[in-house]
């Protein structure tokens, strides 16, 4: 099985030398256009077309002079998303100034810890844990919000960013390898 994320000449490059049609192997492709490339390459092909992204949404958040939202959408939990400087950032931001407000928006191991902290931190009336929610529930939290954070230690593309800037939402984002 191959997969194609791109039509940049690099990824077709080992298409042509390993010839998936021969050996009754299958491309999985990012879209439906380039599965329609790879179809045209060779119609023997098994093609298969498993959309990566998401998609734009009627409404998005819009600025207010009211308060200032934060969010965090993803797995709640210190191993690779970091969720302690998430949870330390949101507090913070909470302290400096009277209008912030965040929602931590999914579930995982940490998450007791993390309502823990913020209640430490007598802050549960600013900062909200949901739970996880289901997706449409997810793009309505975040079309509330004005910025996504993420503090990640390491990340792909990250669908949580991809769901936010498609809300409107500014990411906040450290450098993630």
């Amino acid at each position: 099985i191959m997969t194609l994320h791109s039509d940049e000449e690099d990824y077709w490059k080992p298409l042509s030398a390993v010839r998936p049609d021969r050996c009754r192997g299958s491309v999985v492709t990012v879209s439906k256009t380039i599965g329609e490339k790879a179809t045209a390459c060779s119609s023997r092909l098994n093609v298969q077309v498993i959309p990566y992204g998401v998609s734009p949404i009627d409404s998005v958040a819009k600025w207010n002079s009211q308060g200032f939202r934060v969010a965090y959408s993803g797995r709640v939990m210190e191993h690779q998303k970091r969720i302690s400087l998430v949870i330390d950032t949101m507090i913070e931001a909470c302290r400096l100034h009277p209008k912030v407000d965040c929602v931590v928006i999914g579930d995982g191991g940490d998450l007791s810890a993390m309502k823990q902290r913020v209640e430490n931190a007598e802050l549960s009336d600013r900062i909200v844990f949901t739970g996880r929610l289901e997706p449409e529930e997810v793009r309505k939290k975040l079309a509330e919000a004005h910025a996504i954070l993420l503090m990640s230690d390491f990340e792909g593309l990250p669908v949580a960013l991809l769901e936010g800037m498609a809300c409107g939402v500014v990411p906040i984002a450290r450098r993630i390898p």
